[in-house]
């Protein structure tokens, strides 16, 4: 039985090879794509630059809408800061002895001095650690910042000194003044206010080394101060302290 089973599949397989012979004796594989003889279309060429276009002296690129934003960047070495204007340096503060040998000089002999006993004390001299002058043993470098501490005692000398300036003032002859060099120190704006503002423009020039003329807008500020000053004590006496101590307090004295 087994046999015969095993014959009949030997004659199928035999009938099936017979009718693969009579189909062409192939199996049917995919075929294989034959090359393409076609020519792939040719790609637009960018166009061209415009010719005779001017160069950008910033970027050295061309001035023209085909390099707009191309090349904007500057120069590695190009400088970002402009150089120092010549002949101008920063701004220094006093250091302590500069500014009590200036009071000196403005006032014609008035410093910030205090009496003990006998013996007249110069206050720069007995604050001069505080306003930062080296002992050479804790510190060697003056600290030269205009701080708060530095503008307290600045403030503390300008009241002492112009009270007793304002007041030997009224005591000396016209032609010893040095104060009161263009007005009296009773006059008022109403009496004689080019005179007020002449003693205004001496006093600029005394106490901060500018010569200015009386119409000068640098001036405005310091009219503007004695106006006010007179306005609310009704005295030129007081309006003129305020300028004197103004002007002691003012940037352009204690720094140059």
């Amino acid at each position: 039985m087994k046999a015969t089973n095993l014959s009949q599949l030997l004659l199928a397989a035999l009938l099936s090879l017979g009718l693969l012979a009579c189909n062409g004796g192939s199996l049917d594989w995919p075929a294989e794509p034959e090359p393409s003889t076609e020519q792939p279309e040719p790609t637009a060429q960018p166009p061209k630059p415009p010719v005779g276009t001017g160069v950008d002296p910033t970027t050295g690129m061309p001035d023209d809408t085909w390099h707009t934003g191309v090349g904007t960047t500057l120069p590695v070495d190009a400088t970002l800061t402009p150089p120092p204007a010549p002949n101008e340096r920063v701004r220094r503060r006093m250091d302590v002895d500069q500014l009590k040998r200036a009071f000196y000089s403005v006032t014609g002999g008035i410093g910030w001095t205090r009496m003990s006993g006998n013996e007249e004390i110069d206050k720069f001299d007995e604050f001069a650690a505080t306003l930062g002058k080296p002992d050479y043993l804790a510190s060697t470098l003056e600290d030269l910042a205009p701080g708060a501490l530095f503008q307290k005692f600045l403030g503390d000398a300008a009241r002492d000194v112009c009270s007793r300036w304002l007041a030997r003032e009224a005591e000396v002859e016209q032609a010893e003044r040095t104060f009161f060099t263009k007005v009296g120190p009773q006059t008022t704006p109403e009496q004689d206010k080019d005179a007020i503002v002449a003693n205004l423009v001496a006093l600029k020039l005394r106490m901060h080394g500018q010569d200015l003329a009386p119409g000068d807008p640098a001036m405005n500020q310091l009219v503007w101060l004695f106006d006010s000053a007179h306005h609310i004590a009704k005295d030129p006496a007081e309006a003129w302290n305020t300028v004197c101590v103004g002007l002691f307090t003012h940037p352009d004295f204690y720094t140059f």
